[in-house]
């Protein structure tokens, strides 16, 4: 950023000026002087500059009246009689109600910006007390005009308000920064050195945190959840136990009727006639099943052994398929063929004749004979390994074995000989027991007392079930009525909606502590991570400073170190023995000078390049210093460097130290303490005695 131009109109002491700052072409020189007496214009300079960037802020509200705070109306539109507010008294005068200040200045970009703050301050016409900003770019291509709050948004985006006090400040007021260890001057040097954007995670994680700890559900809540379940479980138990008592006595009473319905049958059939003919028919067909029964068991007995491949046809296919798999292999040829000389060439190379001439000793025959039978078993292996089936058998047995089941799976008459058997011997004897059943009531008719006795006894029985039926009836409509009950349904899905609805709460809940944790964890690490990185920068800050101060402090090396603590930023000053400086014992010119080395720190730091604004730059600064900064500190602060001096602050022989890095002087006159003129000149300065 490089101002051009300053205009300034019916604000403070000025009346209506222009301050043209443009340097020539080419030109390296970054210092521009305005000179001026007290009270001719140097801190409205300054503060109308402020008023662009931040209007009314609480720097210029603080510092208008000492010890006391203005109101934004107030420090506009003036407190009488202490202060007169922004408007120029001379406009007041003449009813000019408008004032304003403009700059035009080149960006990092090289676009041309202009932007103007405009208060109109007739109260009765209503006064806009923090003025109309207007901002207009210009990039050679396209001029934009902001709205006014994307304009405040951009001016806030070029210079934070938290930058300016190390930019556009008065020499004298300084040193609050080698005094103040207030949380406000932390977060300004935290802002410069781009610190803050940490805080702005943080905070972010703060308020998810705060956020997500809202939906947190207490302790009853949960407890509540837990009464409902028990409670959805017992009734949902008491439902169901009713639901299986209505079934097991639904199941009784099938039984009885059963029972009943059979005794009906069996009273019947007393009450009938009963002839000898029937007796013997019964006979005749006990003997035929008996003697079914027992061809069918003869047979069972007789297929005993063939019973589960005839039984089981798919195991007797799949078995039949491996086995012809087997017979069909070369490698079990192969197989049984190795098994064979296993068993064969140890006694024909060793036993039968002919024998080699010289004669082999036991140990070479056993040797012999192990390498022989160890070449033959990697053999079988090998085809083992080739030959892998779910059946391992020899060939030959295979081959047997797979021609018997053959014939089983083709045997048809076996298998249905087998099924009608098997059937026979199920079913036969329930019908023998029916038939006998059957001839002890025929044989019970014929026997008039006996049979008089059997049916008196089936009619008891009959009252009997009927009235155990009727028990059970009534039982059963209960249980019945009990399991279907409306109220009991309904108390269960009022219970089951209110435990829907806790549940969810409780979800939601858990879902949030977990947020909760994360949002903490998450913040505790952005705090480490800024703490590093302010520690780093700390250090960096502290090599930087303690270059600067030795280059402007030149009177006595009192002070040989400053520390800044990493934490705060507020820092302790150390003498040639290590030992700590109180503040009480430093002058205020000593504190201007600390001040200003963490300034020029800062801003070289920062790496902003912005237009360095100084009132009142060497007061309380002895001249031997105040050549020093002459000579380090304002050629090297900023490509521009507007410094205000007054006529005693600034000699001949000090304006000569910076001389050639001047590119405009500007001196202000006022003579009548309401309107500031300005002269291109430079003034007379004698030189001192």
């Amino acid at each position: 950023m490089f101002f051009k131009t300053i205009k300034i109109k019916n604000l403070f002491s000025y009346k209506d000026v222009e301050f043209n700052l443009k340097k020539p072409s080419a030109s390296n020189k970054n210092i521009v002087l305005i000179f001026g007496r007290n009270g001719f214009g140097k801190t409205s300079f300054l503060n109308s500059i402020k008023l662009l960037f931040h209007g009314p802020n609480d720097e210029l509200l603080n510092e208008a009246l000492p010890g006391r705070k203005l109101s934004i109306k107030s420090f506009t539109q003036g407190n009488l009689p202490d202060w007169y507010g922004i408007l120029n008294q001379e406009a007041r005068t003449s009813e000019e109600y408008k004032c304003y200040i403009s700059i035009d200045w080149e960006d990092d970009d090289g676009n041309s910006v202009t932007a103007s703050r405009v208060w109109r301050l007739d109260v009765d016409s209503g006064a806009d007390l923090n003025g109309k900003l207007t901002v207009i770019i210009d990039t050679g291509i396209k001029r934009e005009r902001l709205s006014e709050k994307q304009a405040q948004d951009y001016l806030e985006s070029v210079l934070p308000m938290d930058f300016m006090p190390f930019f556009f400040f008065d020499g004298e007021k300084i040193s609050f920064l080698a005094q103040s260890s207030e949380r406000s001057r932390e977060k300004q040097i935290e802002k410069l050195l781009g610190l803050h954007k940490f805080d702005l995670i943080i905070d972010t994680l703060k308020k998810i945190a705060n956020e997500k700890k809202k939906h947190f559900t207490s302790d009853e809540t949960r407890e509540r959840f837990d009464q409902i379940n028990l409670e959805i479980t017992k009734t949902k138990r008491k439902q169901s136990d009713s639901k299986n008592k209505h079934a097991f006595l639904k199941h009784e009473l099938e039984d009885l009727n059963n029972d009943l319905a059979k005794t009906k049958r069996d009273l019947e059939t007393l009450t009938q006639t009963t002839s000898k003919n029937t007796t013997i028919d019964y006979s005749s067909k006990k003997e035929t099943l008996v003697e079914k029964l027992q061809n069918a068991n003869d047979t069972i007995c007789q297929l005993m052994s063939e019973l589960p491949l005839l039984t089981n046809r798919n195991l007797t296919e799949r078995a039949l398929t491996e086995l012809t798999s087997i017979t069909l292999s070369d490698n079990a040829s192969q197989i049984d063929l190795l098994k064979e000389l296993k068993e064969e060439i140890p006694s024909r190379v060793f036993v039968f004749s002919p024998h080699s001439e010289v004669p082999l000793t036991l140990d070479q025959k056993n040797f012999y004979n192990n390498k022989l039978e160890r070449a033959l078993n990697e053999k079988l292996e090998g085809f083992s390994e080739l030959n892998k089936s779910l059946i391992n058998i020899p060939q030959s047995i295979a081959r047997i074995t797979s021609t018997q089941l053959a014939i089983f799976l083709e045997d048809k008459h076996k298998r249905k000989q087998l099924t009608e058997a098997l059937t026979t011997a199920h079913e036969a004897p329930i019908k023998i027991k029916e038939i006998e059943n059957e001839l002890v009531y025929n044989t019970t008719t014929q026997n008039p007392q006996a049979k008089d006795e059997k049916i008196k006894a089936l009619h008891e029985k009959l009252s009997t079930l009927s009235r155990e039926i009727g028990k059970k009836e009534t039982e059963l409509e209960s249980f019945k009525t009990e399991y279907n009950s409306k109220a009991l349904t309904d108390r269960i899905n009022k219970l089951q909606k209110e435990s829907d609805t806790l549940r969810e709460e409780i979800t939601f809940s858990d879902n949030a502590e977990k947020a909760w944790h994360k949002a903490k964890s998450l913040q505790r690490s952005f705090s480490n991570l800024k703490n590093q990185y302010k520690k780093e920068a700390s250090t960096r800050l502290n090599d930087v400073i303690n270059q600067k101060f030795q280059c402007i402090m030149t009177s006595h090396k009192q002070i040989a170190k400053i520390i800044l603590k990493p934490e705060n930023f507020t820092w302790e000053l150390f003498d040639r023995e290590g030992a700590i400086i109180g503040g009480a014992s430093i002058s205020s010119g000593m504190k201007q000078l600390i001040a200003t080395s963490l300034v020029w720190t800062l801003q070289q730091l920062a790496g902003r390049n912005y237009p360095l604004v100084i009132d009142t730059p060497l007061a309380r600064i002895d001249r031997g210093n105040q050549e020093a900064l002459l000579k380090e500190y304002y050629p090297k602060a900023s490509q521009q460097v507007i410094i205000l001096p007054t006529d005693s602050e600034l000699n001949l022989s000090k304006f000569n130290i910076i001389k050639d890095n001047i590119y405009k002087t500007i001196t202000l006159k006022n003579t009548n303490g309401t309107n500031t003129e300005l002269s291109y000149t430079s003034p007379f300065i004698e030189p001192e005695e």
